[in-house]
């Protein structure tokens, strides 16, 4: 069973996430929001609330079948480009042009499965 997430549009550039990102990945969910609940970086807020809303997810999914918590581990985490088409803004450059500044988006998208039991 598995549980899905994505945050989209996420106010922050696509490279600075994926580093966080790419500090929990495949690991399981108990450690990995200990993991970003001690990181300073920006990041790790947005990341730590798409995982949450996937354990969510697959707890709602579940219905009568008890999930716990520590049975889920992070099965893909990604980081994608979202847009930057409406984000951006003008700077006056010299001789009376301009640049553009792009406010880079992120989409963030979290899988998490059940670690199956080996049978003995």
């Amino acid at each position: 069973m598995e549980g899905r997430s994505v945050s989209k549009f996420v106010r922050m550039s696509p490279v600075k996430a994926r580093r966080v990102a790419n500090l929990v990945k495949n690991e399981d969910v108990i450690t990995a929001i200990s993991i970003l609940e001690h990181i300073t970086n920006r990041a790790a807020l947005p990341v730590k609330k798409a995982i949450k809303s996937a354990v969510s997810n697959i707890i709602s999914q579940a219905g009568e079948i008890k999930v716990k918590e520590e049975n889920l581990f992070l099965k893909s985490i990604r980081v994608d480009t979202g847009s930057s088409k409406y984000m951006r803004r003008l700077k006056p450059r010299a001789m009376g042009r301009a640049d553009i500044i792009r406010h880079r988006t992120s989409h963030i998208s979290v899988v998490v499965a059940e670690k199956e039991e080996k049978e003995a």
